[in-house]
C-alpha cells in the first residue's frame, strides 16, 4: 500500500469535507460539488472524486487501494443498521464476491484505521456528509461495522487522530447518536419539505431556505422525526409556534396569541399573523402525511395555557 499518496489524499479530502460545509450551511451537499485537487509527488496534480461516479456503495480512486468513501443512497436511507445500544452503524458489502475490489479496499481501510467519507442520500443527488472509521468486519462477513465520528470539524480531526493512536478513545456510544440524530433530522426535513410542497403551512411562502421542518411535539418530549409530527413553517411562523404566539388546533385551524392580535404594528403583523386567525393551514396531499390530530391537540393545550 502506497502510504504517502493515501496519506495525501485523504487528508486533500478531508479539508475538502470542511470547505463544502462551509459552503453549503445545511450541511447537505450536492453531488456536483464532491471533487477536489491534489498535488502528490508520485502522480503530479490531480482531479479526485470524493464520491462515486457509477453508483456503487463503496468507492476508491485509482490512485489508492483503500476505500476513500461509502454511500448509502436516498432511496435506501432506512436499510443502515444502527444498533443503539452498542453505537454502531453496520454497512453492507458491494454486492457478488466477497473478495471484490471494492470490498477487499473496505477490508484495507479498515486494517489500517483509515478515515472514510461516509456519504447519505437524503434525497436524489443530495448528501449529508460525515467521517467514520471501520472497526471490525460483521460477524456474518457480508459488511463492516463502522463508528461515525462527531460532526464538528475539529473534534472530529482530533478523533481521527485518537482513533489511530488510541482506539478505545472512540469508543464513545454518544458521538454516534450525535452524529446519527443529525442525519434523521436532515432526513425528516426533507419528507417534510416534499409532503408540504415546500411551501409554508401557515402562509403559503414558498422559498425553501427560508423553510424548517418544525416538530409538533418537540424530540425533548420524545417527539419523533416523522411527517405526521412535522409542519412546514418558514421561520416566523416557526419561532412563533415555539414561544406559544401562534398555535394549530387538531382541526387544522390558526390561532394567534390574543395580544398579539390586539396590537397594531405594521403590514408583518396584520398579513403575517392577524389575518391567519381561524384560517386553515396548507395540509399535504397524502392523507398519511397529514399532522397528527392527537398530537396537535396535545400542543394546542400548551398554547391555550400560554393565552
Amino acid at each position: 500500500m502506497d502510504i504517502e499518496t493515501d496519506a495525501q489524499i485523504r487528508a486533500a479530502a478531508l479539508q475538502w469535507l470542511e470547505n463544502a460545509k462551509h459552503r453549503h450551511p445545511r450541511g447537505e451537499i450536492p453531488a456536483k460539488d464532491t471533487s477536489f485537487h491534489v498535488f502528490s509527488p508520485k502522480h503530479g496534480n490531480l482531479t479526485i472524486s470524493a464520491f462515486t461516479p457509477t453508483g456503487q456503495g463503496i468507492w476508491k480512486p485509482r490512485q489508492l487501494q483503500a476505500c476513500l468513501s461509502i454511500v448509502t443512497s436516498s432511496k435506501h436511507i432506512y436499510e443502515d443498521l444502527f444498533d443503539e445500544e452498542s453505537g454502531v452503524l453496520s454497512y453492507k458489502y458491494f454486492d457478488g464476491d466477497y473478495d471484490h475490489r471494492y470490498n477487499k479496499s473496505l477490508r484495507l481501510a479498515m486494517e489500517h484505521r483509515l478515515p472514510i467519507l461516509y456519504f447519505r442520500g437524503v434525497r436524489p443527488g443530495l448528501y449529508l456528509v460525515d467521517v467514520a472509521l471501520a472497526l471490525e468486519e460483521d460477524p456474518n462477513k457480508d459488511g463492516v461495522l463502522l463508528r461515525v465520528l462527531p460532526d464538528d470539524v475539529s473534534l472530529f480531526m482530533r478523533g481521527v487522530k485518537k482513533a489511530i493512536e488510541e482506539p478505545e478513545m472512540v469508543m464513545l456510544r454518544h458521538s454516534t447518536f450525535v452524529a446519527q440524530r443529525r442525519l434523521r433530522q436532515a432526513e425528516f426535513r426533507q419528507r417534510v419539505m416534499k409532503a408540504y410542497s415546500k411551501q409554508c403551512a401557515v402562509c403559503n411562502l414558498k422559498s425553501e431556505p427560508l423553510l424548517d421542518a418544525a416538530h409538533i411535539i418537540p424530540h425533548s418530549q420524545s417527539g419523533q422525526p416523522e411527517v405526521p409530527n412535522g409542519l412546514s413553517l418558514c421561520k416566523i411562523h416557526h419561532s412563533a409556534y415555539d414561544q406559544n404566539m401562534l398555535g394549530i388546533s387538531p382541526d387544522y385551524l390558526i390561532h394567534v396569541n390574543s395580544d398579539m392580535l390586539s396590537q397594531r404594528d405594521g403590514p408583518m403583523l396584520r398579513h403575517g399573523f392577524q389575518e391567519r386567525n381561524r384560517e386553515k393551514i396548507y395540509i399535504p396531499r397524502k392523507q398519511s402525511d397529514y399532522p397528527d390530530r392527537d398530537k396537535l391537540g396535545q400542543r394546542f393545550e400548551e398554547f391555550k395555557q400560554a393565552c
